[in-house]
């Protein structure tokens, strides 16, 4: 009986020492992310140049439409710069999804790269109120490291 107590005592103690490896948890800090790594930056930058491009466009459009002459002339500008307006901006904004999803993807990557074989779970930072480790620096080095 004794031995039997005494296996099981160590059977709990090394699964009880053995947990933590096993159910370690990791954070990463995204909106850190998004304005550390390189590419993200670049890439938001780009959407303000383009979101920029037009606006100038549609300034550029409303003046024109302004010193129309007739409202024939001005009724068919309107509707000329309406659609190229809706089209430029659905453009753009598929574009602009299109690019954050790249780097959606690309940041998750890096994080189940960095994270695997270390951390049984990885959280979003800000939805932790306690525990786990914050990774969000290595995940960023190793990013702009592979935009190099």
């Amino acid at each position: 009986m004794k031995k039997l107590f005494v296996i099981s005592a160590m059977v709990f103690f090394a699964s009880v020492l053995a947990a933590p490896a096993f159910c370690a948890n990791a954070t990463v800090d995204i909106e850190r992310i998004l304005m550390e790594y390189n590419k993200a930056r670049e890439t938001n930058l780009q959407f303000e140049r383009q979101n920029q491009q037009l606006k100038s466009y549609i300034i550029n459009a409303q003046k024109q439409v302004e010193e129309a002459k007739t409202p024939v002339e001005k009724k068919t500008l309107e509707d000329k710069f309406r659609a190229e307006i809706k089209n430029r901006s659905e453009n753009l904004k598929n574009q602009q999804l299109q690019k954050v999803s790249a780097l959606e993807k690309e940041i998750y990557q890096v994080i189940d790269k960095v994270s695997a074989g270390k951390y049984e779970m990885v959280f979003v930072k800000n939805m932790v109120v306690k525990g786990g480790v914050d990774i969000t620096t290595e995940v960023i080095n190793k990013l702009n490291a592979a935009g190099k």
